[in-house]
């Protein structure tokens, strides 16, 4: 006697094998006759029991054929005409390449410079000739697109390949929102930042002839919107930026290692020595006598001079 839950599995198994069985055919995967006479078999419910246990092997059979593509992965990457009608991975790519498109147009339309720094940045003034916001908004415009673009070229390689997992949609919107922050930072303070890696931890003083080397110079150069845009790409590297920076930063304040273990050794000499002197000054009130006082008078002076 078959229950409504089996039922409800057993309606939810074939039409998840005949999701799995038109892929499989279109790709050229010939099923077992078995596979196809128990998936296209309808209204066949004299022994519900036996048709639920087919029903699982069948679709243990596909699912085993089409790997790694998923029933849920295959209707998620359906192609549609109204791509907004239903949460799937290609509306993810629709709506975060309108999104990116909006972004770029927005970006153009504000009047970014092409030419590095741009007019009022290239004599350090820091001048743009736009208001603040619309510079902030510029900067932010640049970041998404590059949160974006990568965010699209890591999702079609999925929905080409039917193996795009709908349970991941906020994963990529958490992304497109990491890469517009990110994007942001770097373009409004990635100069800063950048200056301090490119000089060991030191700000760059062109003044002094510190103006920064390595890779670091080249990335100066840049448009505070091509800085955005190549934060927003690249999330991850800005995350790696700034804890560098805060290692630099901690570093400064509590020190290295090493100078924290020197000033430890220190301490622990300063307190030998302390003990020793206070054993000297005990021995001689008790009467020792000079050769015992010399051994600990050497002893104090061996601690005090750091000898091993």
């Amino acid at each position: 006697m078959s229950t409504p839950t089996d039922a409800g599995l057993a309606d939810q198994l074939l039409a998840d094998s005949r999701v799995m069985l038109r892929y499989a055919m279109d790709r050229g995967i010939e099923p077992d006759r078995s596979v196809l006479e128990t998936v296209s078999a309808v209204g066949d419910d004299h022994d519900p029991a036996a048709r639920l246990e087919a029903l699982r092997s069948a679709y243990a059979t596909l699912a085993g054929a089409v790997a790694p593509v998923t029933p849920a992965t295959l209707r998620a990457t359906q192609r549609r005409f109204w791509l907004l009608t239903q949460n799937t991975g290609v509306n993810v790519m629709a709506i975060v390449g309108l999104l990116a498109l909006a972004s770029l147009l927005m970006t153009f339309g504000m009047g970014i410079p092409f030419d590095g720094a741009g007019a009022g940045e290239a004599d350090g003034s820091g001048a743009t000739g736009r208001r603040p916001w619309l510079e902030l908004l510029s900067i932010a415009s640049a970041a998404t697109v590059g949160s974006a673009f990568i965010g699209l070229s890591t999702a079609r390689k999925f929905v080409t390949s039917r193996t795009f997992d709908p349970q991941r949609d906020q994963d990529y919107i958490s992304r497109l929102l990491l890469g517009l922050i990110a994007g942001t930072i770097v373009g409004l303070f990635g100069r800063e930042l950048l200056s301090v890696i490119s000089n060991g931890g030191a700000p760059a003083d062109p003044a002094n002839g510190n103006g920064g080397g390595g890779g670091g110079q080249e990335l100066l150069g840049l448009s505070t919107t091509a800085l955005a845009l190549i934060g927003g790409f690249s999330a991850d590297a800005v995350e790696d930026l700034i804890r560098r920076i805060a290692e630099t930063f901690r570093t400064l304040v509590r020190g290295s290692d090493e100078s924290r273990a020197a000033r430890q050794f220190a301490r622990e000499r300063a307190r030998v020595v302390a003990e020793l002197e206070a054993a000297h000054a005990a021995a001689k009130k008790a009467g020792a006598t000079k050769e015992q006082l010399a051994s600990i008078r050497a002893m104090i002076q061996k601690e005090r001079d750091g000898a091993p």
